[in-house]
């Protein structure tokens, strides 16, 4: 990511806190009335970033394996007039003292304030979108109280017209996090397909809490799915007194299976920073190649190939074993009915982390959309009309824009960037859309309600959404690989790749059966074919006595493509294994057989 990504993104950021006794008191002014405040004391929306104390522990992101991440469960609720206050305790441990606390709150109902020990720490106008807070100075060693204050009428529901009507809750999950002083601040990681190979440009942000400059070391590797260390890299980096700094790397690599609906292919970007000669951080994120594409008429392409979608909108539950049979249900719907792809369109408020992790690992694609919705102020770009053209709100738009921007952005089923929802157009949504484009340098930025105005790279589909391509990039995964004779008694076989974005690389394992049972030869054939194209392998007749009869049985075996949604903490993910060792058979999965009879020798 460039620096002038970071610049922006720090421009917009409220770093002035605004003193108050009572948590549910009327501020003078209230910042929840008013619009211009947007944040007080909140960090720069980022990617999930947690810090693990192991490689194995950051590569398996085995749940609640981290020390130094601390769930909140356990809440206590009292209401007053004007608010709705959560209430719950914490500890700072021993091992985070010299560190840096965040607090870290996936989703709330509306605008909200936080509250530690009876003093007010931080306040956000959106709960829509995971919002982050450094509470180290606020909090103690030991034991903390933590007040969230979830407003009930706050100005930014002039922004919410698509939210029921309902008593404010904490609707995701809430954590106390902890890295070290100098800290992985975000991740930005661009992926892109150049023929075979894939193209990764990786921005590691690393901020400085210090009052003296430090050498710092940022080490990276990218794990193939199997676990094999396919790229590797370091870097030193100096930073300065509380500065922060992007340190970049580019890096080539060969054989790239692409992530799409065919198969979702998911690498493991693992990262690790050192300080003195010790490792202060380690951290791991999935990563897809894939390059996306949006035609004039509205068709979506990947890697240069249309992709017809079976697009829909959807609102993610809050329970995530129903939101992943749902989702995989959409998956399987979408390929009965023509292979194609499925693709979502999200209504309402940013899901939760889990929604982007089980749609990465399905083949899903995501329109992401801005949490903002202003149906009830009408059409009217006048003043007393619409928020979208009132540059009071400018500052509340870009942060929702870019907090779902940031948030979603490393992950390779987001394919699309949406503005918002009904929000009519005008001078807020014309700089959203120019904030994004100056960071977004491939996916599409559309706007569906933006009437056909500039800012919005799709305006020819009428429905707004990507449109279904003339023909399909989607195969049935029951033959999408077609293993055919082409003479037996030669030993030649073909193998067809009916899929248009995705190589298949396996082997052939043949046995020929003499009679009815007898193998008598065996073997493996190495077999690679391109997208759409085919090849032919021999599978050497031998052993077979002259006059009897014989049959050939093929079994072709891949890498198991992870089509199924793995949580993270899989125990069966394999790690430090080097490119060069052989696959672990058990990492193989059968595409496809045949037997074919050979008559007699």
């Amino acid at each position: 990511m460039k620096k002038t990504v970071l610049a922006l993104a720090a421009a917009l950021s409220t770093a002035a806190g605004v003193a108050q006794d009572n948590p549910a008191a009327v501020l003078t002014p209230p910042r929840h009335v008013d619009p211009s405040v947007v944040a007080v004391n909140k960090e720069l929306p980022r990617g999930e970033v947690v810090s693990h104390d192991s490689k194995v522990d950051a590569v398996r992101r085995t749940p609640g394996a981290s020390k130094y991440l601390q769930p909140l469960t356990q809440w206590t609720r009292s209401e007053s007039a004007d608010a709705v206050t959560f209430k719950t305790r914490f500890r700072i441990p021993f091992e985070w003292i010299d560190r840096r606390q965040f607090l870290y709150v996936g989703r709330a109902s509306g605008s909200f304030d936080v509250v530690i020990n009876g003093a007010p720490a931080a306040y956000s106008q959106t709960g829509g979108t995971p919002g982050e807070f450094d509470i180290t100075d606020a909090s103690r060693d030991g034991a903390n109280e933590l007040e969230i204050v979830i407003w009930k009428n706050p100005v930014s529901t002039r922004l919410e017209n698509n939210r029921p009507a309902a008593p404010p809750q904490l609707e995701g999950e809430v954590y106390i996090l902890s890295q070290p002083r100098v800290r992985v601040r975000d991740v930005a990681v661009s992926t892109r397909m150049e023929g075979a190979a894939g193209l990764l440009e990786l921005g590691v942000i690393l901020k400085s809490h210090l009052l003296n400059a430090h050498d710092y070391t940022v080490f990276w590797e990218l794990l193939n799915p199997a676990g094999e260390i396919v790229a590797e890299g370091s870097k030193n980096a100096r930073l300065e007194m509380r500065r922060e700094d992007t340190v970049t790397f580019f890096q080539n690599i060969p054989r790239v299976v692409p992530w799409s609906h065919e198969e979702p292919r998911l690498y493991t970007l693992f990262i690790k920073t050192q300080n003195e000669g010790r490792f202060r951080e380690y951290l791991s994120f999935r990563v897809g190649f894939r390059n996306i594409g949006l035609e004039e008429d509205g068709t979506m392409t990947l890697n240069g190939v249309p992709v017809e979608i079976e697009m829909r909108e959807f609102v993610p539950p809050g329970d995530v074993a129903r939101m992943r049979e749902e989702l995989a249900g959409m998956r399987r719907e979408a390929s009965a009915a023509n292979g194609g792809a499925a693709g979502v369109m999200l209504r309402g408020a940013p899901p939760s982390r889990e929604f982007y992790a089980i749609c990465d690992s399905l083949g899903i694609y995501v329109a992401g959309r801005a949490d903002i919705d202003t149906r009830a102020a009408g059409e009217s770009r006048a003043v007393g009309g619409n928020p979208s053209n009132d540059p009071e709100w400018e500052a509340a738009y870009l942060d929702r824009v870019l907090a779902m921007y940031h948030t979603s952005k490393n992950h390779p089923s987001v394919s699309i960037f949406s503005l918002g929802s009904e929000a009519a157009n005008g001078y807020n949504l014309y700089e959203s859309y120019l904030a994004l484009k100056r960071l977004e340098r491939h996916r599409p930025v559309i706007y569906t309600d933006g009437g056909g105005e500039w800012n919005s790279d799709l305006v020819a589909a009428a429905s707004g959404y990507p449109t279904p391509s003339a023909a399909s990039a989607g195969t049935s995964s029951a033959d999408w690989l077609r293993l055919e004779a082409v003479d037996v008694a030669a030993g030649r076989f073909r193998l067809t790749n009916t899929r248009r974005i995705t190589p298949f690389t396996g082997e052939a394992a043949y046995r020929i059966v003499m009679g009815r049972r007898k193998v008598v030869s065996s073997g493996t054939v190495s077999v690679e074919v391109l997208p759409g194209g085919t090849t032919e392998f021999t599978a050497p007749i031998a052993g077979v006595k002259a006059g009897k009869t014989y049959s050939v049985a093929i079994e072709i075996a891949g890498e198991s493509p992870l089509g199924d949604y793995l949580p993270d903490g899989d125990p069966n993910l394999k790690i430090f294994r080097r490119i060069d060792r052989p696959l672990d058979p058990a990492s193989r999965s059968i595409v496809t057989t045949g037997n074919f009879a050979g008559g007699v020798r």
